[in-house]
């Protein structure tokens, strides 16, 4: 167990994407604890929160990390709230993103343990019994559409983390609280992003 915190403790910083190293541990931390069929995350972009998931499942030798994103220009800045944010969106190389996050799992042989849907989360059939459940797309109202889309298919006991709590638009604080009525019990925040339980 100790060589998979060491790998995310040395790739965490040099990965493209905004997952605290507090954050990357937690999420590697509830697949080990938790042993999950399934785990998904919303919004993968370079791989930063995606391969501690990945790893955990590959250390744990059982379930598949299931990750969801566009890797889009057009769905990128169509999302954004902010102009200064959208122009930074606009500038990236979405293909170069997409095809080193692949490479990164041959790398790391975990693309066994992976399954990667190329699209909108909108548009992917929600996988059942979810052990944990990482909403990280777009932080508009599409993150509580996300919520309300996935996090019903949470088992009991399981769990869904959120990131940028108060990004501007509270689209990601009205997700929160949709949780909080679905039975979801808030637990720690690590990083800029919360822990919640399905009780």
């Amino acid at each position: 167990m100790k060589s998979i915190f060491k790998v995310i403790i040395e790739t965490n910083p040099m990965l493209p994407g905004w997952c605290e190293l507090d954050k990357a541990l937690t999420l590697a931390s509830i697949v080990l604890a938790t042993r999950p069929e399934t785990s998904l995350e919303i919004g993968v972009f370079g791989g930063r929160s995606f391969l501690p998931i990945a790893l955990a499942h590959k250390a744990i030798g059982k379930g598949m990390a299931v990750g969801i994103d566009p890797w889009s220009r057009e769905v990128a800045m169509r999302e954004q709230t902010a102009d200064i944010d959208r122009k930074w969106w606009g500038e990236l190389d979405y293909e170069k993103l997409h095809h080193n996050f692949m490479a990164l799992l041959q790398h790391t042989q975990t693309d066994g343990v992976s399954k990667i849907f190329r699209a909108e989360s909108k548009d992917v059939v929600c996988p059942t019994k979810l052990g944990l459940l990482h909403v990280d797309g777009s932080h508009s109202m599409t993150a509580l559409a996300d919520v309300k889309k996935f996090a019903p298919q949470v088992i009991q006991g399981g769990f869904c983390v959120t990131d940028d709590t108060q990004w501007t638009g509270g689209g990601v604080l009205a997700a929160e609280q949709a949780l909080s009525g679905m039975g979801f019990k808030f637990l720690y925040k690590p990083g800029t992003g919360a822990v919640f339980q399905r009780l």
